[in-house]
């Protein structure tokens, strides 16, 4: 955890904007993908939440990544508009020079990757991966996984 030490709060949110919807944020690219795989879909409210940061150290999938620190993913989960809310709040924490930040959210009952990419000029993309997806994450490129902080069991 990259994060120790800090606190890194998400302001509370209506739950109302959509990462599809954020071609505002993400001049970049915006994958099209949230929309054709149905993610465009409002969430609910939330409080402020603190989040942590984790840097990737081993090649990994998604699953491995998030699993590897909890085995129950609703503590994992953002809300869709959290996400846009940690990328206007905290940009800091987004590993730079186009690397994955990488953020985990449902809808209904399929579980999403949120990527987004930082370069250097401040240019933004963000595009979806399905959780399941078994492309491997190489290690030396140090992304990022952005969790609401949440108490170990």
């Amino acid at each position: 955890k990259i994060s120790e030490g800090h606190s890194i709060i998400v302001p509370a949110t209506s739950g109302r904007r959509t990462l599809a919807q954020a071609t505002d944020m993400f001049t970049g690219h915006l994958d099209p993908d949230f929309k054709n795989w149905g993610t465009d879909v409002a969430g609910e409210a939330r409080p402020e939440t603190p989040a942590d940061v984790y840097e990737q150290i081993e090649n990994a999938t998604f699953a491995d990544m998030f699993t590897s620190l909890s085995s129950n993913l609703d503590q994992l989960l953002w809300e869709q508009e959290q996400i846009l809310a940690f990328v206007e709040s905290h940009r800091n924490w987004l590993r730079p020079q186009g690397y994955g930040n990488f953020f985990l959210f449902k809808v209904g009952s399929s579980v999403f990757v949120a990527g987004v990419f930082f370069y250097s000029d401040g240019t933004l993309i963000a595009r979806v991966d399905r959780f399941d997806d078994d492309d491997v994450w190489v290690r030396g490129r140090r992304h990022r996984v952005i969790v609401p902080q949440f108490l170990s069991p």
